[in-house]
């Protein structure tokens, strides 16, 4: 019996220090980005029969568990991903008003000055000042929709230059995910399942940071690793392949950049709309909405403009 009873306090005093550890690390990494807070899961030791019947024999430590919730963790995903949508979206809406709007620079000023000034010279015919306000005014307006244009032409390629960053992005995400997959999974064969939990961490973390760019989903395998897709179904992340997202020109216009995907058989184009959500779902859907819709609408402003004046005149 006294044998049992050291062993009965000394599976207590290890209980206690795996807890006073756990809770030290759980301290230290509060202000760690992704870090789940982590708890020491105890039962009580096989007892011990005897004829009177059965001692315990202590305290058996089963596990470190962290706390963590799958369902939690796919809404943040998607909230992620909407949210670096609408950020995105919200960022290059703002540049197009500010041009756009711009009581100064933009288009609505130059058509004022225009009109007023035809106005004067219908109203004094025969003033060479009104005449020649009148050809400033025209001078100032065409040069104001070649300015306007040229700024929605860099607008454009400031767009492309966004897709080819965060493409990069998202393919260096999807290199450090195949990473932690293979490290987790031996991680798990190695300690006979016991979980890894710092790099679960780790790996739900550039999940997260993957979805401020592109919405995913994850299915969880049986060892333990994650496959990511994007779009519409295409794999991003197999086990330990990492599969990377490319830019390509757009075959129906040279200067437009497109999403491609890189398979064994080449590059494939994917469709806009099947990459909805974050950073880049928010750029492509500016581009076709907004963007594409404002250079054309310009355009036919300028072409009704000079012909019903040149008519008129």
């Amino acid at each position: 019996m006294a044998t049992n009873i050291f062993g009965i306090g000394i599976s207590g005093l290890q209980a206690a220090q795996a807890g006073l550890l756990t809770a030290g690390h759980n301290i230290s990494n509060a202000a760690t980005p992704g870090y789940s807070r982590q708890q020491v899961l105890l039962a009580p030791a096989q007892p011990q029969m005897t004829g009177d019947g059965f001692f315990g024999n202590g305290v058996d430590i089963l596990s470190v568990r962290r706390i963590y919730s799958e369902f939690l963790s796919d809404e943040v995903r998607t909230a992620t991903a909407q949210s670096g949508s609408l950020d995105a979206y919200h960022a290059q809406m703002q540049r197009l008003d500010n041009m756009l709007a711009d009581p100064a620079s933009g288009l609505s000023p130059a058509l004022q000055e225009f009109f007023s000034a035809i106005q004067n010279v219908a109203t004094y015919p025969n003033s060479n000042p009104s005449r020649q306000t009148l050809l400033s005014a025209a001078a100032t307006l065409a040069s104001r929709f070649s300015m306007i244009d040229e700024r929605l032409a860099q607008m454009h390629e400031g767009v492309n230059q966004d897709i080819v960053a965060t493409a990069r992005e998202v393919s260096d995400y999807a290199v450090q995910i195949a990473d932690l997959n293979q490290r987790i999974t031996v991680a798990l064969a190695v300690s006979g399942g016991q979980p890894p939990n710092d790099l679960l961490d780790q790996r739900d973390q550039i999940v997260e940071l993957l979805n401020k760019n592109v919405r995913t989903s994850v299915v969880v395998q049986d060892d333990g690793a994650y496959n990511v897709f994007i779009g519409s179904g295409q794999p991003l992340v197999t086990g330990v392949q990492a599969y990377s997202l490319q830019t390509m020109r757009d075959p129906l216009d040279n200067t437009r950049l497109t999403l491609a995907y890189q398979t064994s058989a080449g590059l494939v184009q994917l469709p806009e709309s099947a990459l909805a959500g974050g950073r880049l779902g928010g750029t492509l859907a500016f581009r076709s909405e907004s963007l594409d819709t404002v250079r054309n609408a310009l355009g036919r402003v300028a072409i009704t403009l000079t012909e019903t004046f040149n008519a008129q005149h």
